[in-house]
């Protein structure tokens, strides 16, 4: 029970149609919001994908930050560590 609960909070919230608020980070299968309303939410989380991402994509180090890269995030084993 506890599970189907998490399955279906929201991924995203958007404030004031300014700030973009996510438990993890941005994806390079972020194209739009509405590549979010797209996703199959009621699933387990998948290892890659845009749902992967928004949940589990870190800020990278400040050695790629500065550059606006997605790279494997290897800390985590899946999603990606990004740049600004």
């Amino acid at each position: 029970m506890a599970m189907q609960v998490f399955d279906a909070l929201p991924l995203v919230v958007l404030l004031g149609g300014q700030y973009l608020c996510l438990h993890g980070g941005i994806s390079p299968e972020f194209t739009s919001l509405g590549s979010i309303d797209k996703i199959d939410r009621f699933m387990e989380v998948p290892e890659k994908g845009l749902l992967c991402d928004l949940l589990w994509a870190d800020p990278a180090d400040d050695d790629i930050a500065e550059r606006c890269e997605f790279k494997p995030n290897f800390d985590r084993g899946c999603a990606y560590s990004f740049g600004y």
